[in-house]
């Protein structure tokens, strides 16, 4: 199956504004303590962000559909995705965006989905216009019924994979129903996430959005009336994280060799434009320490160090 790649982002050292979206990059970062006792290091400092304005394109890599013309039609043809957050701050939004998207498609028609991670939890969007086949399961929250008029739009969890012979199917049980829509002209398909779900409390602001991968896929467009498996649908894995609005401050160690892009970072404790963090199990040969402050895509990521004595 063909794949073509697309616009991804790039993790720069320095602030990098996206011409994919209005990205304000954090404007100031700074590490005013680092004390190292044994292999223990505790840090702390200064971090001030001027918010994302707009969608963020989170790039990957796509793989089509086999039936380029049933894709079009159904409204299945993946060009992109972004994450963008909602206008009044309270959440963020996921959008699917396709080459078009038919005004009326038949019952069960298309479903939409987007795996991801925060921290060690996974979650799954579903959008879908119709859900005429579905049933009420013991998992399913309130509400089933009344979430079936002018659209259906899902959050599901603890995502797997069940195999059925030598093929993974997605596995996400129900969380929540959640507010979304369908822009038939514009080909968009939109998700709305709020912030302080009593299901999903890790999707907050600064949280980092991370790709999963259900069914091998991440973000898809499959026929409604199939099994969500990778040989029946159009998906897009490899995209950037996403780092939500309010406060992701991350530290590492390393040496003066090391790139900070590309060490693995833990996150920080931020509030009222302060974080502190300590990190443990710090080899002996480290003599640097990394500050890390992001807001949308990794190339708004700024980097800031001081050496570790």
């Amino acid at each position: 199956m063909r794949t073509r790649p697309l616009a991804a982002l790039v993790v720069t050292a320095t602030a990098a504004a996206l011409t994919s979206s209005a990205l304000a990059a954090p404007s100031a970062l700074t590490i005013d303590s680092a004390m190292r006792s044994g292999s223990v290091v505790t840090a702390a400092g200064t971090a001030a962000f001027t918010g994302v304005d707009g969608p963020t394109a989170v790039g990957g890599t796509e793989t089509p559909f086999p039936n380029a013309d049933v894709a079009k039609a159904y409204g299945i043809d993946l060009v992109g995705a972004s994450i963008e957050p909602l206008a009044d701050g309270s959440g963020l939004r996921f959008v699917w965006q396709l080459s078009s998207m038919p005004a009326v498609t038949p019952p069960e028609g298309v479903r939409y989905t987007w795996s991801f991670g925060v921290g060690d939890k996974t979650f799954q969007l579903q959008a879908k216009r119709t859900n005429v086949a579905s049933t009420t399961t013991p998992e399913d929250p309130a509400g089933h019924a009344g979430a079936l008029a002018g659209g259906f739009f899902q959050l599901r969890g603890n995502c797997g994979s069940t195999y059925l012979d030598t093929v993974p199917l997605a596995n996400c049980p129900h969380l929540a129903f959640l507010s979304g829509g369908f822009d038939t002209a514009a080909g968009r398909v939109h998700m709305d996430v709020p912030y302080g779900l009593e299901v999903a409390k890790e999707i907050a602001p600064g949280a980092v959005i991370t790709e999963v991968q259900t069914a091998t896929m991440s973000i898809s467009a499959a026929p409604q009336a199939v099994a969500s498996t990778a040989t029946a649908a159009e998906f897009i894995n490899g995209w950037d994280p996403y780092y939500a609005p309010g406060g992701n401050v991350s530290v590492a160690v390393g040496t003066d060799k090391t790139n900070p892009a590309t060490v693995a970072y833990r996150p920080a404790t931020f509030a009222d434009g302060s974080w502190t963090a300590t990190v443990d199990r710090v080899p002996s040969t480290a003599t640097m320490l990394f500050a890390r402050a992001c807001e949308g895509g990794p190339s708004s990521c700024v980097y800031t160090s001081v050496p570790l004595g």
